[in-house]
């Protein structure tokens, strides 16, 4: 018999004639050879399919916030400026309280201060990126901004904390598994 003639056994793998419709040596039925090969090719992608579904639908569908949109519900409710030396360095520190009003919790908020002189006009400002701060729907966060004062401390008459950006809490959530 030739090698053109002869297929493999498709349980035992052993050689028989190519029109042979059981196998000698297992007594296995063979299936046509397109069923065995194909097989794969139609499942492994709708295996695919349904798990990115599966994945995609556990994850919160509703779209993400922007920060510009409710800015205005979010502010700081109170503020407080202190002094101290520290190593021969004069600090600054600002201590005060972040009022989320909207029902969306934001994270890492951008917090700018602006520091003016009895003049009004302005003499220093700091900006500060909290990655640990999260900002909870309908609730009050403190918070520190505390940097090297350039100046002396009696040169800040006043400061304003401005609000500049914060992240969706929701938008990087992805679905737990375990």
């Amino acid at each position: 018999m030739d090698d053109l003639d002869q297929k493999r056994c498709s349980e035992c793998s052993s050689p028989i004639a190519g029109t042979a419709k059981r196998c000698p040596f297992c007594n296995s039925p063979q299936a046509k050879n397109w069923k065995r090969k194909y097989v794969l090719l139609f499942t492994v992608p709708q295996l695919l399919l349904f798990g990115s579904l599966f994945f995609f639908a556990r994850i919160p569908s509703r779209s993400n916030y922007h920060w510009v949109d409710y800015a205005q519900q979010v502010h700081v409710s109170s503020s407080e400026l202190h002094f101290e030396v520290e190593e021969g360095r004069r600090l600054a520190t600002l201590i005060g309280v972040i009022r989320n009003d909207s029902g969306i919790a934001w994270e890492q908020p951008r917090i700018e201060v602006q520091y003016f002189n009895k003049e009004g006009k302005l003499i220093d400002t700091v900006t500060k990126s909290d990655s640990e701060l999260s900002l909870p729907p309908h609730a009050e966060h403190a918070f520190r901004v505390q940097c090297t004062a350039l100046r002396p401390s009696a040169d800040y008459a006043s400061h304003k904390v401005i609000l500049r950006y914060a992240d969706d809490a929701a938008r990087y959530a992805r679905p737990k598994f375990f």
